[in-house]
């Protein structure tokens, strides 16, 4: 029998055929999903496919093929089955079974998730939200040299409403960020080193934070949405509330395509209304020409007192 491995990960135990340096060990008696090397057979496949692009049907199969990295099978919320292509790297193979194929299984088990990365503040969550680099990694890898632990990159599993205080409660995803060979080189920090590329031809690196991960669910108390498009002479801040914020919360929902696809609208709509209900959510601008990851986080971290 071929050695199996155990972590945690998404709020979740895991039993596993691959080896995952981005998760975290674990040990425990029952999993609750399992990650397993097989072959894919035609009876396998659901009718709707997906390519890396496009996310249909998933209610209890979900079936995803990347060319020359992995065919991955997602089943009942409770199984990933992984064949590889020859020759792929093993780091993007893991890759795309970490957000894709994972996101899917997750959505089988009645989860919401947010694309988002998040810090720890007051035993509180504070999350980053925003389109493809804007910029959510790199102000939580700035923050985290200043003191305020990692808490997730770019997943955070939300939690149904908390019946006490009525706040919503996330999950971090597993401990490793993902950050672009300019985003290291600006950090300028010995921490943060180019030793674990993400895949082969994407200067792109994993920055792991095993020693400070943690696998107890926090309270989401405050978000920043970036928005690089405010073009203006100075940072600026903006709350909102009511529908705007519901509308650019939502928007940050992780492959939200799969919401509509195993009908949990009603459960989207509940978790984000009472997420905006009790979190302060403001808009963030800057200046293009003379902002730098110090300066922008200079700026947020003085808007952080809850």
């Amino acid at each position: 029998m071929n050695k199996q491995f155990k972590y945690t990960g998404f709020g979740l135990k895991i039993l596993s055929d691959m080896e995952f340096p981005e998760l975290m060990p674990a040990n425990f008696n029952e999993e609750d999903i399992t990650i397993t090397f097989g072959q894919i057979t035609a009876d396998d496949i659901p009718e709707k496919t997906s390519t890396e692009k496009t996310y249909p049907g998933i209610k209890s199969r979900f079936y995803l093929d990347i060319p020359e990295v992995a065919r991955y099978l997602s089943s009942q919320g409770k199984s990933i089955l992984v064949e590889p292509y020859n020759n792929s790297a093993q780091s993007t193979i893991r890759l795309f079974l970490l957000s894709n194929a994972m996101a899917a299984l997750l959505v089988q088990r009645n989860q919401i998730l947010l694309h988002s990365s998040a810090i720890i503040y007051e035993n509180e969550i504070i999350l980053f939200m925003g389109e493809s680099g804007a910029g959510k990694s790199s102000i939580a890898a700035e923050l985290s040299k200043r003191g305020y632990p990692i808490f997730s990159d770019d997943i955070c599993v939300l939690q149904p409403i908390h019946k006490e205080d009525k706040s919503v409660y996330a999950m971090a995803s597993y401990p490793m960020m993902k950050l672009w060979d300019d985003t290291i080189n600006a950090l300028d920090d010995d921490q943060f080193e180019k030793k674990h590329k993400l895949r082969p031809k994407a200067d792109k690196y994993g920055h792991f934070f095993h020693e400070s991960f943690v696998t107890n669910a926090y309270p989401i108390k405050k978000i920043f949405i970036l928005n690089p498009n405010l073009e203006s002479s100075d940072y600026t801040a903006r709350k909102i509330s009511g529908l705007e914020a519901f509308e650019l919360v939502g928007k940050n929902t992780y492959r939200s395509q799969f919401i509509m696809e195993n009908n949990l609208q009603k459960l989207h709509m509940e978790i984000i209304s009472g997420l905006i209900l009790r979190a302060e959510i403001m808009v963030l601008g800057r200046p293009k020409d003379s902002s730098t990851i110090e300066k922008f986080t200079d700026f947020t971290e003085g808007l952080f007192p809850l």
